[in-house]
């Protein structure tokens, strides 16, 4: 692995690698059909997955929301 390819993460912190499939277009549709809000977002798609990780990390209970902010991409500088 490359180093600008690894995610460094303090102990306590929590890395997440997000990826997707054609089967994420899908889901994503439907859910900018049922919620046209998604389609106002500057970015629906950056949307979209942010709602949906916000959804899936606060369902593991205590465990604090991601902050946007501190996301990049993992292709970012290469």
């Amino acid at each position: 692995m490359q180093p600008d390819q690894r995610i460094d993460a303090a102990p306590g912190r929590l890395a997440v690698l997000l990826g997707n499939t054609r089967a994420m277009w899908d889901a994503f549709l439907a859910a900018c059909r049922a919620d046209a809000r998604l389609l106002q977002a500057e970015h629906p798609l950056d949307a979209y997955v942010e709602q949906r990780v916000r959804a899936a990390a606060g369902s593991l209970g205590s465990a604090p929301v991601p902050n946007p902010a501190l996301c990049r991409p993992l292709a970012q500088g290469l």
